[in-house]
């Protein structure tokens, strides 16, 4: 709105976000009279500002009126490029985060959502850096959806999130992370709701194909962190007829042969004692019932024994990550194969001791 003040989509999503008492029916009257002089959504605002006679209320006029003061304070601002300024001064005179936790379920959702507005402040610094004006930095945010801009004939992969496959169709579709906590997304357990709403999703993106749908879950997933583990198969699977799959339903006997594999795995501890030739495999050695039958078994090269805790990643030691770059390692869980890194670009973070392309620099 500061950059394009006759935007009446966007003038219609803040006029009363946060709410300053501008109601429904002020918000019809004072459009209907933008539709029936012919005027622009600015004009309108100006008429109000500056007292000429409106069709409007007395109390609706005010409203509108301290609106359009705000409005046209933060176009001022942005004409000399103060943009830090002009958003501080936004969400201070909007009261945005009081906003943010009155229309949040819960403290965690303010907070994510306050991160969320702090990550648009920094961006703006970083375009007061480098002078760039609002329209600028509007156009290269592109504010207006990927999706609007995508050429049916490109021979490409499209890659895009569920939301924003509405209404699209494509022959061939993809759809990935069907695991508990991913889809449904884990905060769909705490809202009412909220795990119909994600079932709705998924059948928007089952229904995007045209001709063949390939479902796929992770056996194991490292999380934004770093840090992962079992992956359950999503519960919408098991709801799909097996008549139309080709691939195995993740019925009950399917996750209880994941938990089999899960026993049998190197990050997990074996629920019973070793057979023996887990420990040959281990200690790179052989054995058998009799000795002549020893004598006849030549062993593998075994692997250089190391203790559960022992890590090749040690405190202070300098490391690289192909995402994350140069850091030093600040703790090591030998157990959960789990190393803490302070990195010198994106700070702590955890990282899998055996994630690809995570080394050590030191000798």
């Amino acid at each position: 709105m500061i950059h394009n003040p006759d935007d009446r989509v966007s003038f219609e999503r803040i006029i009363n976000v946060p709410a300053r008492g501008i109601g429904k029916k002020s918000q019809e009257a004072f459009l209907n009279w933008v539709t029936r002089d012919g005027l622009s959504i600015a004009s309108a605002l100006n008429h109000v500002y500056y007292d000429d006679p409106t069709p409007l209320g007395s109390a609706a006029r005010k409203k509108f009126a301290a609106f359009a003061a705000m409005l046209l304070g933060w176009q001022e601002m942005a004409k000399v490029g103060d943009l830090l300024t002009m958003f501080d001064n936004i969400t201070a005179q909007t009261r945005y985060y009081l906003h943010l936790e009155d229309s949040s379920k819960i403290p965690e959702e303010a907070v994510e959502r306050a991160d969320n507005v702090q990550e648009l402040r920094g961006l703006l610094q970083y375009a007061m850096e480098y002078e760039q004006p609002l329209h600028e930095f509007l156009a290269e945010q592109s504010l207006v959806a990927d999706v609007d801009s995508l050429k049916e004939d490109t021979d490409a992969v499209t890659l895009m999130t569920l939301h924003a496959a509405k209404g699209l169709e494509y022959a061939v579709v993809f759809i990935t992370g069907l695991e508990t906590g991913i889809l449904p997304h884990s905060r769909s357990f705490e809202e009412v709701g909220g795990l119909e709403e994600e079932r709705r999703l998924f059948y928007v993106g089952v229904t995007r194909a045209k001709r063949a749908l390939y479902l796929s879950y992770a056996f194991r997933r490292a999380l934004y962190s770093g840090s992962g583990g079992i992956a359950a198969p999503s519960e919408f699977l098991a709801d799909l007829p097996p008549h139309l799959l080709d691939g195995a339903p993740a019925t009950l006997a399917t996750l209880r042969r994941s938990k089999s594999i899960e026993s049998q795995t190197q990050w997990n501890r074996d629920p019973q004692p070793p057979s023996r030739l887990k420990r040959d495999l281990r200690s790179g050695t052989v054995s058998a019932p009799n000795e002549e039958l020893r004598k006849k078994i030549i062993p593998f090269p075994g692997l250089p024994k190391r203790a559960d805790d022992e890590s090749e990643f040690k405190v202070n030691m300098s490391v690289k990550h192909p995402q994350f770059g140069l850091g030093k390692v600040i703790g090591v869980e030998g157990k959960s194969g789990i190393v803490s890194v302070l990195f010198e670009e994106h700070g702590p973070k955890k990282i899998l001791a055996d994630a690809e392309g995570f080394t050590a620099l030191d000798e």
